[in-house]
């Protein structure tokens, strides 16, 4: 078993990397700083953020219109139907709104770090609407792993978070409790770097306060492309138990123990 002071300084060393890789920048004649940020668009581009102080004191975290603007280009209407719905759904999720097009979040100069990441967040996750088929926009990721439980009679938590070490609430997917442990679940329907990186930093700022009766499952979606062994190994050294959505009966029989 890999001790906590270890996880702890592969953590610290995690976010000096982050940190490195993050520019700042005063726009000229406006009141904004840009933020360029490690994550990376659907063309592989960096995302960046827009930063204001409000009249009353508050902070302003923009993309721009950039997400919106770009899923239009390639012809992708998110005003309407079923992708209205899921973007309304996750901008809910993560505390934000859609402001003219731009995925906007008001926090306190206290909250900024939670009202960065849950941008962030938001951004990919509306950003991966492009990837979805016409059969994944009927059912999301989340979704699918939802019915296979209930299918199952898995009782579950949904929609639920935990204080990490850090003091931020980290959002999870699913919460299976037993009587000799408890299971925090994520759904990833895009297992690509990103997203398994901001899994690993949730699962990591709450670890060391969960104790051992609490471990975490990745659930990883690799109906359409297989996934990165370095992936499923960077999980693993962060103690996530990773599993392949195309082997569902080795998660179920994991999850039943």
């Amino acid at each position: 078993m890999m001790e906590v002071s270890t996880v702890a300084l592969m953590i610290d060393e995690y976010a000096k990397w982050l940190r490195s890789r993050v520019e700042i920048k005063k726009i000229n004649e406006t009141d904004y700083v840009e933020i360029t940020t490690p994550f990376l668009d659907r063309d592989n581009d960096t995302i960046q953020l827009f930063m204001k102080e409000t009249e009353d004191k508050k902070i302003l975290l923009s993309d721009g219109g950039d997400t919106i603007s770009e899923l239009e280009t390639i012809g992708i209407d998110v005003s309407r139907g079923r992708r209205k719905e899921l973007v309304e759904t996750i901008l809910r999720q993560n505390g934000a709104k859609l402001d003219n097009s731009e995925i906007a979040v008001i926090t306190t100069y206290e909250n900024f770090p939670i009202a960065k990441n849950n941008i962030i967040r938001a951004i990919l996750a509306i950003n991966d609407l492009y990837y979805l088929t016409s059969r994944t926009v009927s059912t999301v990721f989340k979704e699918e792993v939802e019915e296979f439980l209930q299918k199952n009679e898995i009782r579950y938590s949904t929609g639920f978070g935990l204080i990490g070490r850090s003091g931020l609430y980290q959002p999870f997917h699913f919460l299976i409790q037993s009587a000799h442990r408890d299971i925090v679940m994520q759904a990833i329907g895009r297992p690509i770097r990103q997203w398994i990186s901001l899994f690993i930093m949730s699962w990591s700022d709450v670890a060391a306060l969960r104790g051992h009766d609490t471990v975490s499952f990745g659930v990883l979606n690799d109906e359409a492309v297989s996934v990165d062994e370095s992936l499923i190994m960077a999980m693993k050294t962060y103690d996530i138990r990773p599993f392949l959505w195309s082997k569902k009966e080795v998660l179920l029989a994991e999850i039943r123990g």
